[in-house]
């Protein structure tokens, strides 16, 4: 029996990782979407955003939470866009993975998504945002120690079978390796959608597909993101 609470930035990659880590946990090549906020595979599943959901009414968290426990072997219950200290009573003493993404690259994704989804502009927005909490949660993230939480960087993770294969020994399972589907979370792609699986050299460089403004450079260039970003072997 497996319980993980799973932190990720939006556009890092988080729901192809989640997807992959879901079909490693059941050991079966398939992901059924019950509804947004539960995917299973097999005898796992894992509750999506869940810090989205926790003030509505009726209490749909809990319900959801519920049926989890009750009808799956593992649960990962994933937290987007908010600091690595950020809890529910759900995920208390769970150990925790966090998604890392290069900050050039994760602006650059989110800025293109703000500016391509003309259909919900507003939305887009509220949820792609650049801002000071966006900033803040990606600071804490990369500020972890490997002994408080695992770390797995998207940009190694989507290279190499070699590190998945790693990874997935690291977390006590076998890698089926079963990633090559394109999570429907978000649209797929900021910049292709769904319509094909971005090259690894694509995914590396969105930095230099999106103009990014002088603020928000200096933000990125600032001396504690630097930092952590040679931290992180990003420079």
């Amino acid at each position: 029996m497996e319980r993980i609470a799973f932190y990720g930035m939006r556009r890092s990659g988080n729901h192809a990782i989640l997807n992959w880590l879901l079909c490693n946990l059941s050991q079966k090549k398939n992901i059924i979407k019950i509804k947004h906020r539960l995917v299973s595979s097999g005898n796992s599943c894992y509750l999506n955003a869940i810090n989205e959901y926790v003030n509505t009414k009726p209490k749909i968290l809990e319900i959801d939470f519920k049926f989890a426990e009750v009808s799956f072997k593992n649960i990962v219950v994933s937290y987007e866009d908010v600091p690595i200290n950020y809890q529910t009573k759900y995920t208390t003493n769970f150990p925790k993975i966090i998604v890392m993404r290069d900050i050039n690259n994760l602006v650059a994704s989110r800025l293109k998504k703000i500016k391509e989804d003309n259909e919900g502009k507003k939305m887009a927005k509220y949820l792609f945002n650049v801002n000071e909490k966006f900033f803040k949660s990606w600071i804490t993230h990369a500020s972890i120690s490997r002994n408080e939480a695992y770390i797995i960087k998207f940009e190694e993770w989507i290279s190499s079978k070699k590190i998945r294969d790693k990874i997935s020994s690291d977390l006590g399972l076998k890698n089926i390796d079963y990633y090559q589907s394109i999570s429907n979370y978000g649209g797929g792609s900021s910049f292709s959608g769904t319509s094909k699986r971005p090259e690894v050299n694509e995914l590396n460089n969105r930095w230099k597909e999106v103009e990014i403004d002088s603020d928000l450079k200096k933000i990125i260039n600032s001396e504690e993101i630097l930092k952590l970003r040679k931290l992180h072997g990003y420079i």
